[in-house]
């Protein structure tokens, strides 16, 4: 090969002005294995002091096992030994892709990885000779190989026949098969073994031996070309002596030929000739000449022409009845193909225990009835109901129930055919993503769908049922196995406890696909914490009187309140979070990952975001460390909002949030350390002119406790709060209004609250006025308990109060009291309209010292 390697050396240098060519080889065979040999021997003759060639780089990206746009960028990076920040954007977005749901076919180049790769190729004249595995010619520009820079490009496509899809190449470069000689052909074999195996020092002999033995298989029959797609390439090689040795193993893994090799191979050229070594091979044709003339060779196969239809559905197979047996101290199995068993009952019972088996096969078993597997090191698991069966066979397949619960090494699944397979449990697997799209196919009645314990899933795609799922990296108690029974029917019911909110995606995508027909129910808990999750709506007791129950807030002064009568509710009892979740909840707590990027990303329709505002009823949000816990966007069905001990969070509806179903009827804060209001201000003009977005139309409830940098809690948009019935706030020592006027929109200078009837204000010490610069009409008041608000100026007006009516009672102390403003009886606004106030017998005065205890 060195004859032809100096002519292409000489067409390079002589045709300076041409920089890409296209190596066809001997008449469209061997281009890859010498583009091999050319990338090992060039950088020699490059670095002589007087080389020919003069490259800065030799580049040899060989992607003859074709993955995708990523991975031949990936190894173009890894040939450049760019560094490691460069090579981390790799793991980042692959990351992300599987988040996506993106298959590995379709993930495109980065990029920033392309700028990088442009910018080190720039600083020296380089060769790139490339070995394309793909369908079609890749432009190489987008991947950052630069076109106008001073380059030589050799390339050749993985296969022959492709010849018709080259379009961006200068010049042509092939030769005749008649001009090569047996020792060049040999040469050229185990340079092809070589590349197929990566290993440069495997047995020359040995590797052209695979390379004979695989060309056998596929090239001289269709069945076992069809038999050799399907199984474990190393098994054949292993197993019928052509790899022998310690490294048995590590060279049959490294072997992997397809198809698609067979068409460009130099070894479909080569004669199987009398005089060769290999043992297992005798050519096709008359069998007793062939076994007299090759009587002294020991063999392994005879001619596969003698049945062309070894699969034939004709041939009846007998399943052993010892196959139980037979799989006994089995502890180096690595492969099992049980395919075929059509009156197996059971799996056999040795299986669990076969410590090597990587491989499981049961293709065509349609007489199991359950498969329950526990085996730690399967990595592969195939169940097609519909192979290897007669069409009057296919109706039996009677599996209902799967469950490879604890194979943790799990990565590979194929379902089809199995039509009554009901559920499937993967729980503990290290699959990364599960489509039910491809992976799990004609499985029309699969309902419940297991993946607990399941830490490296990225994306669960393409599923109506029931699908219960925990990432955490141990399984919990948490995430139980709700049966279908136990609720109201749904066609998507997700109970979900994940680390990662990124999850969330393809959570958000079963939501979406099903939410047209209201048949979605979810229960999504976003943490790695192992504490007990919530429980749902439906194994809650409602209470009509919810609103109603208060808790004690601890204080240096418990023993007083201790003391007082079971009757009367003391000033900081705070009224009990809500707690009966819907139909459609999330709980986000502590650990939770990516959480905040997730819903700041609002131009992404298909993540926790959009999951919040679209379609979640009740929203809980404990312990987060993110600074955002709602979207940017329209809020369409969220009924009640609860956040507590999140110490970063310093809004809980950023601007640009809106309400768009006015379906919002609670918010429950506690102790946000940071937040300097619940709504921020914000709200567009252009929402203002649908009646739509009228923000807190609904709202019922609003309670803040322990929130010390507080200033206001929602903004004064509209000129009423039609359903706000109590307003309890305590322990938030910077707020000034709860309701503040939004100095980009209208000015209100009045709020009616027609149907507010408890206030209760504790600890509020910057507190001056309940609306912002407007007058504050409750008509419908009943109870005003007021406590430690020094600076609060006025009380609401009872203006167009129904005559008869009771008069609201009154707790404040007389400080408080004395230092109200009031307007008149006319405003219905003065001391006469309440109860005479009841107050407290322990208050300030005036010349106590900062720091004085009362006891």
């Amino acid at each position: 090969m060195n004859g032809v390697r100096e002519e292409v050396v000489d067409v390079v240098q002589r045709d300076v002005d041409k920089c890409v060519f296209y190596f066809v080889g001997w008449n469209g065979n061997g281009a890859t294995a010498f583009l091999s040999y050319m990338a090992r021997v060039l950088p020699s003759m490059n670095n002589r002091p007087r080389g020919r060639l003069r490259f800065g780089r030799i580049i040899y990206l060989d992607c003859s096992k074709w993955k995708s746009k990523r991975a031949m960028q990936r190894k173009l990076a890894e040939e450049l030994k760019l560094d490691s920040k460069t090579m981390a954007m790799f793991e980042v977005q692959d990351e992300e892709d599987d988040f996506n749901g993106v298959e590995h076919a379709s993930r495109d180049v980065i990029r920033n990885v392309a700028v990088e790769i442009d910018r080190t190729l720039r600083q020296s004249r380089y060769m790139l000779i490339f070995i394309n595995g793909s369908d079609d010619e890749v432009i190489l520009s987008p991947f950052g190989i630069p076109e106008s820079h001073d380059h030589v490009i050799i390339w050749t496509f993985r296969r022959s026949g492709m010849f018709s899809r080259v379009r961006h190449t200068n010049i042509i470069l092939q030769y005749p098969w008649s001009l090569m000689y047996l020792t060049q052909l040999s040469d050229l074999a185990y340079e092809e073994a070589a590349t197929i195996s990566g290993l440069q020092d495997m047995d020359r002999a040995m590797a052209i031996d695979c390379l004979l033995y695989w060309s056998f298989l596929t090239t001289r029959g269709t069945t076992h070309r069809f038999l050799w797609r399907k199984q474990d390439h190393s098994v054949y090689w292993i197993c019928d002596g052509v790899i022998q040795g310690d490294r048995s193993r590590e060279i049959g893994n490294a072997f992997h030929p397809t198809d698609s090799h067979g068409d460009d191979s130099i070894v479909s050229f080569l004669s199987l000739q009398t005089r060769t070594t290999t043992p297992y091979l005798i050519f096709e044709g008359d069998v007793e000449a062939l076994l007299d003339k090759h009587k002294k060779r020991p063999y392994r196969w005879i001619t596969i022409k003698l049945k062309n239809d070894i699969t034939s559905k004709n041939n009846k197979e007998e399943t052993s009845t010892e196959i139980n047996n037979s799989l006994v101290d089995k502890t180096e199995l690595e492969v099992l193909d049980l395919s075929g068993n059509s009156h197996m009952k059971t799996l056999p019972t040795g299986l669990s225990k076969t410590s090597r088996l990587q491989e499981l096969i049961l293709d065509g078993c349609v007489g199991l009835e359950e498969v329950e597997l526990a085996n730690s090191s399967l990595k592969s698991f195939s169940f097609d109901g519909s192979k290897h069966v007669d069409d009057a066979d296919k109706q039996y397949v009677k599996i209902s129930k799967i469950s490879l619960e604890g194979c943790t090494q799990l990565e590979k699944l194929t379902l089809c055919g199995l039509p009554n397979l009901v559920e499937l449990d993967l729980s503990g697997c290290a699959i990364k993503t599960l489509d039910l799209r491809t992976m799990v196919k004609d499985v029309p009645r699969l309902k419940r769908l297991f993946l607990l314990g399941c830490e490296h899933l990225a994306a669960v795609l393409n599923f109506w049922g029931l699908v219960c799922l925990d990432t955490r990296p141990v399984r919990m108690l948490g995430c139980t196995r709700p049966s279908i029974a136990q609720h109201k029917h749904f066609q998507v019911e997700v109970h979900a406890i994940i680390a990662d909110a990124r999850l969330a995606r393809s959570l958000c995508s079963l939501v979406k696909n099903a939410f047209s027909s209201r048949g979605v129910y979810f229960n999504i808990n976003i943490t790695s914490s192992t504490a007990q999750p919530e429980a749902t709506s439906k194994e809650a007791i409602e209470s009509t009187s919810d609103d109603q129950r208060h808790y004690v807030v601890p204080s240096l002064y418990g023993d007083v309140f201790s003391e007082i009568s079971d009757a009367l509710i003391p000033m900081q009892a705070f009224p009990q979070p809500p707690s009966l979740q819907s139909d459609r909840h999330i709980e986000i707590g502590g650990g939770s990952c990516n959480m905040q990027s997730e819903v700041l990303d609002i131009y992404n329709d298909q993540n926790l975001g959009e999951l919040l505002a679209n379609y979640t009823e009740s929203l809980h949000v404990h312990d987060a460390l993110a600074r955002t816990i709602m979207p940017s966007k329209e809020l369409r069905f969220l009924r009640w909002c609860r956040a507590e001990r999140c110490p970063n969070v310093d809004v809980i509806f950023p601007s640009g949030a809106k309400e768009y179903g006015n379906a919002l009827e609670t918010i429950w804060t506690s102790d946000l350390l940071k937040a300097c209001c619940i709504w921020s201000k914000g709200l567009h003009s252009f929402h203002k002119k649908y009646s739509g977005y009228m923000n807190f139309k609904s709202l019922r409830h609003l309670h803040l406790r322990s929130c010390p940098s507080i200033e206001y809690a929602l903004p004064l948009w509209r000129p009423s709060f039609p359903s706000l019935e109590a307003l309890h706030i305590i322990h938030c020592g910077s707020l000034r209004h709860v309701f503040e006027q939004d100095e980009d929109e209208e000015h209100q200078s009045s709020v009616l609250f027609p149907n507010l009837i408890t206030i209760c204000l504790h600890d509020l010490p910057a507190l001056r006025l309940i609306c912002e610069d407007a007058e504050t009409l409750a008509p419908a008041l009943e109870t005003i308990k007021i406590k430690g608000c020094w600076s609060l100026r006025r009380l609401p007006a009872l203006k167009g109060r129904e005559i008869d009516v009771k008069k609201p009672a009154m707790e404040v102390e007389k400080d408080v009291w004395d230092a109200l403003e009031w307007d008149g009886v006319d405003a219905g606004h003065h001391p006469s309209l309440y109860e005479a106030p009841v107050h407290s017998h322990y208050y300030r005065q005036s010349r106590l010292l900062r720091g004085t205890v009362l006891r």
